[in-house]
């Protein structure tokens, strides 16, 4: 299975995913310092000169980055099999069924990869069944019945304008 090169596919759920984590993880270290600064027997920090106050600063800027990096890659695992069933359900919107849904091993929702297929294969078929008996009934039809012809005809057309090879 090939990667996808664009790790953010669905920006605004993708930014809230990533928000949300940052938030969590920063409100999570902050609680963790303020409950050991507000305990009276400091066993993290104790008494904090500026400096150290700037290197937790920075540690959490760095946490920060850490989490921001983990969770867009993270999203995308959620983002970017939701992004290929879009594209997918476009594409048989407009008629084609000739597609197969692929997903990454560590993508979220792999279940629903084979049930999609499954299910467009199901479609196919019955297109490919109706095609036929349309085939066979416009052969059967003599000179005589034009207007059964012209039916058939428009059935074909329309048939035809679903892709399933």
């Amino acid at each position: 299975m090939e990667r996808r090169e664009q790790l953010v596919v669905n920006k605004d759920f993708q930014q809230r995913f990533v928000v949300g984590m940052i938030f969590s993880v920063v409100l999570l270290i902050n609680l963790v310092i303020l409950f050991d600064l507000l305990s009276g027997s400091s066993m993290l920090v104790g008494e904090l000169s500026e400096l150290q106050f700037l290197i937790i600063g920075l540690a959490e800027l760095f946490i920060v980055g850490i989490v921001y990096f983990l969770g867009i890659r993270l999203s995308h695992q959620v983002a970017g099999p939701v992004y290929v069933v879009s594209n997918s359900l476009e594409k048989m919107g407009d008629g084609d069924l000739s597609f197969k849904v692929r997903l990454r091993k560590r993508d979220f929702f792999r279940e629903v990869e084979g049930d999609f297929n499954d299910n467009v294969e199901k479609l196919r078929e019955r297109i490919v069944a109706l095609k036929t008996i349309a085939q066979k009934l416009e052969g059967s039809l003599g000179e005589g019945q034009q207007d059964a012809q012209e039916l058939v005809g428009e059935l074909k057309t329309k048939l035809d304008e679903l892709k399933t090879e």
